[in-house]
């Protein structure tokens, strides 16, 4: 069973970690129904600002 592809994807504001150094903070909202017995799924990611310029 394939899932559906619609999903919300949003950017959040800049942070810092603990460390000071900067952080991306990213999480996609998948449609309802995208995963069996499950109506809302998000998933979180968080990217050091430096991984995203290399």
């Amino acid at each position: 069973m394939s899932a559906p592809a619609t999903a919300l994807v949003r950017q959040l504001p800049a942070a810092l970690q603990r460390d000071g150094s900067p952080l991306r903070t990213a999480y996609i909202r998948h449609a309802p129904g995208t995963w069996p017995g499950s109506e809302d799924v998000t998933d979180v990611y968080e990217v050091h600002a430096e991984d995203l310029s290399a």
